[in-house]
């Protein structure tokens, strides 16, 4: 197999712009809880994850990240102090203000009015003790510190693998701990999730994955049922969203995540933050034929609000096999007392 994996140099100082370790700290080293951010958790990622996040300027460069990518934090002079292995990549300015307060650096760049909504979510985070000079020197560089958000170019990438063979083989000079051989891509699970669209689905996810996997498969997930249902709520058809361009919309599980309920492409719908925090409630359901059922609870406040849903059509999509599969559904109607 050969070595797809690609460094990225993320400067980091607590010298001199000591608010980016702290955020450093607080979002790749300690990570993110979901339970904090919901925004995050509708984003598909159930568990505490690790998140650092660039500016415009450096988009570029994120573009180019993909699963199983090295990024390499350079926090101490004259030293890369940190590790972690990319899982996915997002672009979300309402994520990138909940996490990080921009700052005057007061350092070559002004970071003021500059948030980082350019989010990379990582895996295997490891304290290193990487000489920078290393580094530069595999990859052909003459400096002494990166100066931003850096991804080397392919000829560089090409003079470290000729000198070490690979990506991979330069790393484990320095730590102990095992790399990721290979980590299947958000769009290559994509392509597995669709081509299960054949089979009869599983109720529950009965495959154990690693926790760098689960990632990665939610946000397939996450993906593919936002595209399937054109960024819209399949119960009102609103498309919201924020003044950035953020869509507002989220991946549901129709059959709960939290109960271990499968990824699979059946067991999603999109719905709006009301009519997810509502489904997930048990406000509603959803019949056979697809129509919404809405629970009986004419002394809680809200009743009204839902039951004007009553009877009304979900929206589906015209691809019969995307449509949500009734083993799904009759499992959300146990669950809240439909059926």
């Amino acid at each position: 197999m050969s070595d797809k994996k690609q460094i990225f140099l993320a400067p980091c100082s607590r010298e001199h712009k000591t608010k980016t370790y702290e955020h450093f700290e607080s979002t790749v080293l300690d990570g993110v809880d979901t339970d904090t951010y919901p925004r995050i958790k509708s984003s598909g990622f159930d568990e505490k994850v690790s998140v650092w996040g660039t500016v415009s300027g450096n988009e570029v460069h994120w573009q180019k990240l993909d699963a199983g990518d090295i990024v390499l934090f350079y926090t101490k002079s004259g030293v890369y102090t940190h590790l972690a292995e990319v899982v996915d990549t997002e672009y979300d300015e309402i994520i990138g203000d909940q996490l990080w307060t921009t700052y005057d650096g007061k350092r070559l760049v002004n970071d003021l009015e500059e948030p980082w909504p350019f989010l990379i979510y990582l895996s295997n985070v490891q304290q290193v003790e990487i000489p920078a000079k290393d580094v530069h020197n595999a990859l052909g560089y003459n400096m002494d510190y990166p100066q931003g958000f850096i991804r080397p170019t392919e000829s560089r990438h090409r003079t470290l693998r000729d000198d070490f063979g690979s990506v991979q083989n330069f790393i484990q000079r320095y730590t102990n701990a095992p790399l990721s051989e290979s980590i299947r891509s958000v769009e290559e699970t994509i392509e597995d999730l669709n081509s299960r669209l054949s089979r009869e689905p599983k109720l529950e996810t009965t495959v154990k994955r690693t926790p760098t996997e689960r990632i990665i498969r939610s946000s397939a997930f996450r993906r593919r049922v936002r595209d399937i249902y054109n960024n819209s709520c399949a119960v009102c058809g609103a498309r919201r969203r924020s003044p950035q361009g953020a869509p507002e919309i989220e991946a549901a599980h129709i059959y709960p995540k939290k109960r271990n309920g499968s990824d699979d492409l059946r067991n999603g719908i999109t719905l709006c933050k009301l009519h997810h925090w509502a489904f997930d409630v048990g406000w509603f359901s959803i019949a056979e034929d697809y129509s919404i059922l809405v629970q009986e609870a004419k002394n809680q406040r809200g009743y009204e609000e839902f039951r004007r849903l009553d009877g009304q059509g979900l929206r589906i999509p015209e691809e019969s096999q995307l449509r949500p599969h009734k083993k799904f559904l009759r499992a959300h109607r146990t669950i809240h007392g439909f059926d």
